[in-house]
């Protein structure tokens, strides 16, 4: 299990933060598509999505994880906005930082094949570099196949993505255990 250790010290293996995100997410999910006139049953649940992360930690799936913590990060930050995954929503100059590479990663993972004006690899590259991941980005700058393969680029996203829950737990005044920060 590559990824075990880190997973298990993230508030995405502690039930009582996951049972207190998603009741957060789940509600502004709600909210949001009944101001909109549509059903109450979000389209993603948030512990279904968790669950599915931890089946691929064990399985040591490097892509689904990538994949599984881009979608997370999506569905937090639209949970109470609606919309799509744009950091133009947010007024909160934090959160668009904790966001931005999460952004990328989904960007890269479910448009592979992007090439316009504003090509996924390269934001992702960049994103890994503000992150202080810069031996990463150096590897995925000469070889995009890195994307799908790389165990590095799974931990990443599970940083990021532990980084996002931390956010959503301390602005709801959650206690947060010195051990997992």
């Amino acid at each position: 299990m590559v990824f075990g250790k880190q997973f298990s010290r993230s508030w995405m293996s502690d039930a009582s933060y996951v049972d207190e995100l998603d009741k957060l997410i789940t509600g502004r999910l709600i909210s949001t598509l009944r101001a909109h006139d549509q059903t109450t049953q979000p389209p993603l649940a948030f512990r279904l999505l968790l669950r599915q992360l931890a089946r691929h930690v064990n399985g040591g799936f490097s892509f689904e994880i990538a994949c599984d913590c881009a979608l997370l990060g999506e569905l937090v930050f639209t949970s109470g906005r609606g919309g799509i995954y744009k950091l133009t929503d947010s007024t909160n100059p934090d959160e668009q930082k904790l966001h931005e590479p999460l952004l990328a990663l989904r960007n890269t993972c479910f448009h592979p094949g992007n090439l316009g004006s504003a090509p996924n690899v390269p934001a992702l590259v960049e994103a890994l570099r503000m992150t202080g991941e810069r031996g990463l980005a150096e590897r995925l700058s000469k070889d995009w196949g890195l994307v799908s393969l790389s165990n590095d680029l799974a931990r990443w996203a599970i940083q990021q993505a532990h980084a996002i829950g931390r956010f959503e737990l301390l602005a709801i005044d959650r206690w947060w255990p010195k051990a997992l920060t």
